[in-house]
């Protein structure tokens, strides 16, 4: 009787250890929830003053995560403090997830119009590249048609120019004057 006794005060303190831990949490949770209030607060005077942030996509990302984030969250806190009202058999351990509540409809279909606006952009992306890598290949081709057009008249000419070379230093050469000092003509 007394190991027991033992041990289930183990688990009081154990217990009472991991509640004051997510009380100190749940406090700094509160002030930076309190903190994001102000933030919002102060962007929007600033929006009240015609001040805009510049990049809209920053933004909704950002809302995004944070929309994600705290529902999960959200959905935790509910469900843990559901458990601990009711009594806790071992079968619900197993069933947390189920015991969770759902998304709303609202939400859901915010991130299929969102996932369907992502798709798109991506699609119009991959057919940019398509094109301007087919843009890029033609341009190739013309540039490497218009180079073996070019060369060719480069070789001819300068082999020209260079026999033509040869045989002017081999006329000059036969007809030029030798000195005759010396010899008996």
């Amino acid at each position: 009787m007394l190991n027991f006794q033992w041990k289930y005060e183990g688990y009081l303190e154990e217990e009472k250890t991991i509640i004051n831990r997510g009380l100190e949490n749940a406090k700094r949770l509160a002030a930076w929830y309190c903190e994001r209030l102000k933030s919002i607060e102060k962007r929007s005077s600033l929006l009240d003053r015609g001040l805009v942030p510049v990049d809209d996509a920053v933004h909704e990302e950002k809302l995004n995560y944070l929309r994600a984030h705290i529902a999960e969250l959200n959905r935790r806190i509910i469900s843990l403090m559901e458990s601990s009202d009711h009594s806790f058999p071992t079968h619900s351990n197993l069933q947390v997830r189920t015991q969770m509540p759902q998304p709303n409809d609202e939400q859901s279909q915010y991130y299929r119009r969102q996932n369907i606006k992502l798709c798109q952009e991506l699609a119009d992306k991959n057919h940019l590249i398509e094109r301007l890598l087919y843009e890029n290949a033609e341009k190739n081709k013309e540039y490497n048609s218009a180079f073996r057009k070019v060369e060719p008249k480069r070789l001819t000419s300068s082999s020209t120019t260079t026999t033509t070379n040869v045989e002017k230093n081999q006329y000059a050469q036969s007809h030029s004057w030798v000195q005759s000092e010396g010899t008996l003509m």
